[in-house]
């Protein structure tokens, strides 16, 4: 397909985008390729769809985010812009660029006035399960196995929608599966006492034991991630539970109702700066025992860690792959979706 994104109309518009993001403040690196074709995919369809409308149209709106290798702790930059061509010879494609992030752009927490781990305290009360919760499961078949993540939806203690993915990689790389949950639903531990009706209680604590659950089910897996994803006054948040380990996955588990509430500090007190978090990424400290943030990507895609997450470009691998909805005609970035109903901590 490298032939395709190297047509004359194809890089008169990668130099107009490129000019318009200029000196941008995130990226170092700009690329373009191909990311939607309609040529058949394993079930007879293009992947992705037959059409590319939806696709061009939320990756113009909003972006995606790039991965390194399908895995939200491992962030390499943007699709900041695509767009549909017809070939001389009548093939149709979709192409987007890339920007990539530097790390001579990234900026630390503290720059920003921002203390990622401020002391929080858990809340005495939370309210009564709403109505309208769900959770979602996203996952790739190829990569996770069907069956374990129907029977889980399955048992789900709220009603569940399961969403097919492709992340279209070449070999298995880990087995990512995205929960998406009330965010009340995190920050709920059997301590808490006053949830506004009995029965409330009844589903934090059938939401928690269901998680728990999941654990269990993906410990046989090779390299398994369960991703809880939740949305936080409108920044997607995600906490990372990687390998197979039961002990490890329920400590973290257990830490969890608090990195909750420290989430919502955190990305308050983005706000408040005049600096809005679009999303922030926790991971699980094996050696401290407790969650911290691995990075958060502003509104206007500064990448925000402490740590050295990216990769030298000259390492950059020569394919990157995106998670593509494979049933509902809908594009899905590597964990990016957020769920149906997002609960605010307030």
């Amino acid at each position: 397909m490298s032939e395709l994104g190297s047509g004359s109309d194809v890089l008169q518009w990668v130099a107009s985008v490129e000019e318009t993001f200029g000196d941008h403040p995130a990226y170092g690196r700009f690329e373009h390729g191909i990311v939607w074709i309609d040529e058949p995919g394993p079930d007879g369809r293009p992947i992705g769809g037959t059409d590319p409308t939806a696709m061009i149209r939320e990756i113009n709106a909003e972006g995606w985010p790039l991965l390194h290798g399908h895995d939200p702790g491992r962030p390499l930059g943007r699709v900041i812009a695509a767009r549909a061509f017809v070939s001389e010879g009548g093939q149709a494609f979709a192409a987007a660029i890339f920007g990539f992030y530097s790390a001579d752009k990234q900026i630390g927490f503290a720059a920003l006035g921002v203390d990622s781990g401020a002391p929080v305290k858990l809340p005495d009360t939370l309210p009564a399960p709403r109505p309208e919760w769900r959770i979602e499961i996203a996952y790739d078949d190829r990569d996770a196995g069907s069956d374990w993540v129907r029977a889980a939806a399955a048992e789900a203690p709220l009603p569940c929608k399961v969403v097919g993915a492709s992340y279209n990689s070449e070999s298995e790389l880990l087995h990512l599966v995205t929960v998406c949950l009330p965010y009340a639903a995190l920050v709920w531990n059997p301590t808490i006492k006053a949830i506004g009706e009995a029965a409330g209680k009844d589903i934090y604590a059938a939401v928690r034991t269901w998680v728990r659950g999941m654990f269990v089910r993906v410990r046989d897996r090779k390299r398994p991630v369960i991703c809880t994803q939740v949305d936080i006054r409108g920044c997607q948040t995600e906490f990372l539970f990687r390998g197979g380990d039961l002990q490890l996955n329920y400590e973290a588990h257990d830490a969890l109702p608090g990195a909750a509430v420290q989430a919502g500090a955190l990305i308050a007190n983005f706000a408040s700066r005049g600096v809005p978090a679009a999303r922030v990424v926790y991971e699980f400290h094996l050696d401290k025992r407790r969650w911290y943030p691995a990075y958060a990507v502003l509104d206007d895609g500064r990448l925000v860690s402490d740590e050295n997450l990216l990769i030298a470009v000259e390492r950059l691998p020569s394919e990157l792959s995106l998670g593509i909805l494979s049933r509902a005609e809908r594009p899905l970035p590597a964990s990016s979706r957020r769920p149906l109903q997002p609960v605010d901590p307030e």
